[in-house]
C-alpha cells in the first residue's frame, strides 16, 4: 500500500487538493494556527462516496468532524485554544478512493 497523502493547507490561502488512489490510503493536510483564532475546514468537489474528515488540535485530540458523501461541505467553525500546528485528517469509508479540495478560512 503506497504510503498516506500529506500536505500543507494555509487559512486563507487556496484549496489543497488531496487525492486518495489506493484502497485503504488516507490523507492529512497541516496547518499553523493562533489561540484565539477562528477557523472554518471548507470540502469541495468531493468524488469519494464517503469519507471522514477531523480536525485535530497540535496535541492530537479532536475539536470536530464530519462524516458524509455530500459533495462540498463544511465542519464546524472552531476557535483555536493554542497556538501550533493543527492537523485535518481524511479518511475514505472502506475502500472507496478519490480526490477531493480542503481550504480553510478565519470567518
Amino acid at each position: 500500500m503506497p504510503a498516506d497523502t500529506t500536505g500543507t493547507v494555509t487559512i486563507g490561502g487556496s484549496a489543497v487538493g488531496v487525492t486518495l488512489a489506493t484502497p485503504g490510503q488516507n490523507g492529512s493536510l497541516t496547518f499553523t494556527g493562533t489561540s484565539g483564532q477562528q477557523a472554518t475546514v471548507h470540502v469541495t468537489s468531493n468524488t469519494m462516496s464517503t469519507v471522514q474528515v477531523t480536525l485535530f488540535k497540535p496535541d492530537g485530540t479532536q475539536m470536530t468532524s464530519a462524516f458524509t458523501s455530500a459533495t462540498s461541505f463544511n465542519l464546524a467553525t472552531q476557535s483555536l485554544t493554542t497556538t501550533g500546528t493543527y492537523t485535518i485528517k481524511i479518511n475514505p469509508d472502506s475502500s472507496n478512493t478519490g480526490s477531493l479540495n480542503i481550504s480553510v478560512t478565519n470567518p
